[in-house]
């Protein structure tokens, strides 16, 4: 797997990057565009970046389903892990094996999943942007609002349960 970097690439990073011959996909690392091309593709990049027995969660998740990553966010790993608090985790969480797959040889969370994590941690207006795209990438409302519904006592659910009522509500009226 080519990957470049900072140091091999010097000013020409940022050109690739721009051109869309490349993709960061962590700070300071970048590969290929065609290397970063579907979302098990994105998981072998991200995933061996990781603390070990940690998920990716939220932000990167999301870069995972759908190679985009939110313009007003600085590109950084978030990772669910069920007991530390390393450097680039998130969130403590606890991921069922229901609320998994595996994708590119490594387990991530549901787009569901996913959707509700962003709709509970992140700020509204990046939570929606990347549900939408999310949406795009094979997420059905109804696993949202299904998802919604079982997590009760978490932060945050109220917004998310919302917002995964609201959407699925918008899209049946949009048909």
């Amino acid at each position: 797997m080519k990957t470049w970097r900072p140091a091999q690439l010097s000013r020409g990073r940022q050109t690739l990057v721009h051109d869309g011959l490349a993709v960061e996909y962590a700070p300071g690392r970048i590969a290929a565009a065609d290397l970063a091309a579907t979302p098990a593709m994105r998981a072998r990049l991200v995933c061996p970046l990781l603390p070990d027995g940690s998920t990716p969660a939220t932000l990167t998740a999301a870069w995972i389903y759908t190679g985009w990553w939110p313009p007003s966010r600085l590109k950084r790993l978030c990772a669910a892990h069920p007991t530390s608090r390393h450097h680039c985790v998130v969130y403590r969480a606890q991921l069922e094996e229901e609320y998994s797959r595996e994708l590119g040889g490594f387990t991530v969370p549901t787009t569901a999943r996913t959707a509700f994590d962003l709709l509970a941690i992140e700020e509204p207006g990046v939570a929606v942007e990347c549900v939408i795209r999310l949406l795009r990438s094979g997420l059905n409302p109804e696993d949202l609002l299904l998802h919604s519904k079982r997590e009760r006592r978490r932060r945050g659910g109220p917004f998310a349960r919302k917002a995964a009522k609201a959407l699925k509500t918008y899209i049946e009226e949009t048909k």
